[in-house]
């Protein structure tokens, strides 16, 4: 384990001093000096300048623990440990070579190192939990997610075959294992390609999506745009809503995304061609209205009405699916290029202007379309108007997106 580096090249480090540098150590460590303290009960385990004698490296070892000393917290831990060491202390001293060995010791010692964070100490309790199973379930767990949200990759393996074997959640368990095996750690347990294969593609495409965020945002791995844009590209190809959503953004030639920007050369487009951009922008959308979300719906209006390469009943139909989920201003532009006469585009200006758009509402309530249609054609158009808002008394506002024209 990592964290034995430490221990190690401590007691290599005390192992290059001599009887007097080591007397004055020793007046160091009863003066209360943590650090000295430490190195004493090391030169006492290993025997370097004094007889070994591992009770006094305990009694030296616990005092520095208990001063705070990640290092000695650690050691200390490791003499408790019957099971999970493997550490200097335990190869030196041997199995019940501290008085009172206990495992609720070992405990105790890891998770004062771990509380004091650090990779080397988070991951040796982590794994000491899940190696002798006292520390419980859900504090094993907590402990898991912190070290890998923390980036730590032998945790983040750890984690990634929990949620594998004994949580039955295959998207974060890939999700995990992806990230440990790109962090240049091998997987114990479980590799993440051929686990893929047992997903579903619904799954597999949250799981890409997840990492695609994480990348994005810097989330347990260095923010990397263009490793983000990939895990997009897959996600996406795999039909998930979101992800295609997240393309469209990236290759909107109207709105330059700092993905695009930071991966000018890395991504499978020449920038400077907006002709191939434009194609691959429309691509996204296309797939993501499919979904038939609202969000697709007004992102692919928009998308028809700022391009132009989509048709007009295209359009239409976008506008016209976003009205009736209740969308105020996919209502206001749909009256606007409906081709079916007066009434129909009128009785769209009212509904709008219900829903609190401000120019629907001067249209309502202006003159300037008496010449456009009849009072007979108003009252009619009301009429719809009406029946159309009291069959419609739930629209979701949890999907609902505001209307920016008010």
């Amino acid at each position: 384990m990592k964290y034995l580096l430490t221990v190690i090249s401590t007691v290599v480090l005390a192992a290059t001093v001599c009887a007097n540098d080591f007397d004055d150590l020793v007046k160091r460590a009863e003066a209360g000096d943590s650090v000295a303290q430490f190195e004493v009960g090391y030169a006492y385990a290993e025997g370097i300048i004094v007889e070994k004698d591992c009770i006094l490296a305990e009694q030296w070892i616990r005092k520095a623990a208990e001063k705070n000393y990640q290092p000695a917290q650690l050691g200390l831990a490791a003499m408790f440990d019957d099971f999970t060491c493997s550490g200097p202390l335990h190869i030196l001293c041997g199995p019940g070579s501290v008085r009172g060995r206990t495992h609720d010791g070992c405990t105790k010692w890891y998770r004062k190192a771990a509380e004091q964070g650090g990779e080397e100490a988070v991951s040796a309790y982590v794994w000491h939990c899940i190696s002798d199973g006292d520390c419980g379930q859900e504090e094993t767990l907590e402990w898991m997610i912190k070290g890998a949200e923390l980036g730590y990759d032998e945790v983040q393996a750890h984690l990634g075959n929990y949620y594998a074997f004994m949580a039955a959640d295959t998207v974060s368990a890939y999700v995990w294992l992806v990230l440990s095996k790109l962090s240049g750690r091998p997987n114990d347990g479980l590799n993440p390609d051929p686990f893929a294969k047992y997903m579903t593609t619904t799954d597999l495409a949250q799981a890409q999506f997840q990492l695609g965020e994480r990348y994005y945002e810097g989330r347990a791995v260095e923010q990397d745009y263009c490793i983000a844009e990939s895990w997009y590209r897959k996600s996406a190809e795999n039909g998930h809503f979101k992800a295609q959503t997240k393309m469209c953004h990236i290759y909107d030639p109207f709105d330059v995304s700092m993905t695009a920007l930071e991966c000018i050369d890395e991504l499978p487009f020449d920038r400077s061609n907006l002709i191939a951009w434009s194609v691959e922008w429309e691509r996204w959308h296309r797939e993501a209205v499919r979904h038939g979300t609202l969000e697709a719906l007004i992102n692919f209006a928009w998308h028809c009405r700022s391009n132009g390469t989509c048709t007009q009943v295209e359009l239409i139909d976008a506008l016209t699916r976003a009205a009736e989920m209740g969308h105020v201003e996919s209502q206001f532009n749909l009256a606007g290029r409906l081709n079916q006469g007066p009434v129909a585009a009128y009785m769209w200006w009212v509904i709008a202007a219900k829903g609190g758009n401000k120019f629907a509402r001067s249209i309502v309530d202006a003159d300037i379309l008496n010449e456009w249609i009849s009072p007979d054609q108003i009252a009619e158009a009301k009429r719809l108007a009406r029946e159309w808002i009291e069959a419609h008394p739930t629209i979701d506002s949890a999907n609902a997106i505001p209307d920016t024209t008010r």
